[in-house]
């Protein structure tokens, strides 16, 4: 099907954590007993959306807008069936601003249905019309009830976009959080009395190049406090006595691996890349200050990991815990 294979390009195969999808509100005037927009509802809520939303609530308000701390996204809905739109007057503008403000606007789209004109001519007038609401919102949809089947492919495209933008932000963040916590749990006791305790060296036989987005992330003001320096450090066959030198200057190992190598071969495994130096890192650092990261991944999901720390079991026996960075996800967040 269509829809499914625009999901699978924009979404990925990836099974979600809740806490990383996005809890959707539609917010309209339209009366409960009206429900226009119960297309919306059953398309979010679809198996199509199952791994980038985990709620939809829909809420009719008032001149009084609601509370959004239920949501993480918005949906601003309006009909022309019951004269919403003839004109965005100010109390429309007002409602705006508001959800704007509290979900910001990468996280609010506006929806205008049953149109009789909804070409992009119409659309631009809009806009014009209504410089003020400009920065208010990610996307502004125009529906006719005779286009709304073919445009709805479109409608749905773009939602999956941006729900895909917002899961990776929150991915990847909360990946660097979760190492950023670590890090600074090993820091030495009362080490808020010493200048940014930790020297992170980041161990691996890929290229500089392909983890200095890493080297840029523990440089950043999120470790600032926390990290003195992260240097890179290359691994080769013959330079066993370099690798254990590098490992002597630091107190805080990162072990990197990318998939672009071909497979995840770690540790414990046919032709593995890191057997002595992740137990060289262990015993010498402890594993309390050693983590393992893998990158550039189709699948970074919960269950890729389980299935990584079976499969090599001396990745959890020697390293604090592993991370998985999805290429895509990375790309996205860490290029904006």
């Amino acid at each position: 099907m269509l829809q499914r294979r625009i999901f699978d390009f924009l979404c990925g195969s990836r099974g979600l954590s809740a806490e990383l999808k996005n809890k959707h509100g539609i917010f309209s005037r339209s009366t409960n007993s009206d429900y226009s927009w119960s297309w919306i509802t059953k398309l979010l809520q679809s198996d199509h959306f199952k791994d980038c939303v985990s709620d939809v609530k829909p809420f009719v308000i008032s001149n009084d807008p609601i509370n959004t701390e239920e949501c993480s996204f918005g949906i601003l809905y309006f009909t022309k069936k019951e004269g919403q739109i003839s004109a965005i007057d100010a109390t429309e503008v007002q409602l705006i601003q508001h959800y704007r403000s509290r979900l910001g606007k990468d996280n609010v789209i506006i929806v205008m249905d049953d149109v009789e004109d909804s070409n992009d001519q119409e659309k631009i007038r809009i806009l014009e019309s209504h410089p003020d609401i400009e920065d208010l919102y990610h996307n502004l949809f125009l529906f006719s009830p005779q286009e709304k089947q073919s445009k709805y492919k479109n409608f749905f495209s773009s939602l999956m976009t941006i729900n895909k933008a917002k899961v990776a932000e929150v991915s990847f963040k909360g990946n660097m959080d979760k190492i950023r916590k670590i890090v600074e749990s090993t820091c030495p006791e009362n080490w808020w009395f010493f200048t940014k305790p930790h020297t992170v060296g980041i161990f691996s036989r890929s290229s500089e190049s392909d983890f200095e987005w890493l080297i840029k992330q523990l440089k950043s003001e999120s470790f600032c406090n926390i990290v003195s320096t992260a240097n890179p450090h290359s691994i080769s066959n013959n330079g066993m006595q370099q690798f254990m030198d590098a490992v002597s200057g630091c107190t805080f190992g990162i072990l990197y691996h990318t998939r672009n190598r071909g497979r995840i071969n770690i540790v414990d495994v046919t032709d593995s890349l890191y057997n002595e130096e992740l137990k060289y890192l262990s015993e010498h650092l402890g594993k309390e200050k050693v983590i393992v990261v893998v990158d550039d991944l189709e699948d970074a999901s919960d269950e890729e990991k389980t299935r990584i720390l079976q499969s090599q079991p001396s990745v959890g026996t020697l390293a604090r815990d592993i991370f998985l960075f999805n290429a895509n996800d990375k790309k996205k967040t860490y290029d904006n």
